[in-house]
């Protein structure tokens, strides 16, 4: 098989057949993501750039990120307004998983203030990729 007239035919065939399965298996993972996003909810009205929903089967890390308890300006308690929520795909131990940061919102009784934590920084602005995803993808 290595060394007959017919190996460099078989390697072709090889190849040939591991782009077919690659083909095959992105668009299984393609047609996942159109149902995920077809079974969601309509996107919240002002969202500037709608993202495709990561498949709902991976399991989920939240880290919540709190806003200020008092007001900076008069001192008084904060009440909560809303939250933000982002995710980013992550791979860990050869797994992947989904990493949700929600940055939650406070408003003073006031009315003057607005408080909410800053959003983590991201290797790629405006991805969904994890760092560890990305150095995984580079190694």
């Amino acid at each position: 098989m290595q060394f007959g007239r017919k190996s460099e035919q078989l390697d072709r065939e090889v190849a040939r057949l591991e782009t077919a399965l690659e083909d095959l298996t992105g668009e299984r993972g393609v047609a996942d993501v159109r149902r995920a996003r077809q079974s969601s909810a309509s996107p919240p009205f002002g969202d500037a750039s709608p993202k495709e929903a990561l498949p709902p089967h991976l399991p989920r890390e939240e880290r919540v990120l709190e806003a200020e308890a008092t007001c900076p300006t008069c001192g008084s308690a904060m009440q909560p307004l809303g939250e933000d929520v982002s995710e980013q795909l992550a791979r860990v131990a050869a797994a992947f998983k989904v990493i949700r940061t929600i940055r939650r919102k406070t408003v003073c009784s006031c009315g003057h203030h607005v408080s909410q934590p800053p959003t983590p920084g991201l290797p790629i602005t405006r991805s969904i990729a994890h760092p560890s995803l990305l150095a995984d993808i580079l190694v």
